[in-house]
């Protein structure tokens, strides 16, 4: 697992900003793809949930992602009529997540410092 390695060989304040940065990319592309399933616009999304257009859009990009409450995933949990697991889990899970249920293998961004720009992780 090359991720897994590249991960480890980090520091904590880079490791943990490139987890934030992947996390919220394939959750912004979950939204989108939901969406887009269901074959909603996301005006129709926003009146589902409750939430605004320009909400459902900055949603839909990741950097949306990077600073999304709790409380607007539930509303848009609730919209598309699924459930919302959030947990806290080791690196190796974390990675496993990732390249299994996401379906990216060796495609998979390797950090940069671009991943990094945006993300809240303070230094450790």
């Amino acid at each position: 697992m090359r991720l897994a390695k590249v991960l480890i060989g980090m520091g904590h304040t880079a490791r943990h900003a490139y987890a934030e940065f992947i996390t919220a990319f394939c959750l912004s592309r979950q939204i989108r793809q939901l969406r887009i399933a269901r074959g909603w616009s996301r005006p129709e999304l926003a009146r589902k949930s409750g939430l605004t257009v320009p909400t459902i859009w900055r949603l839909e990009t990741y950097i949306g992602c990077l600073h999304v409450r709790i409380s607007s995933l539930c509303a848009i949990a609730a919209a598309f009529d699924v459930a919302l697991i959030v947990q806290f889990v080791s690196w190796g899970e974390w990675v496993a997540f990732y390249i299994t249920r996401e379906g990216i293998r060796s495609n998979f961004p390797v950090p940069t410092p671009f991943h990094l720009t945006g993300c809240t992780v303070p230094n450790k």
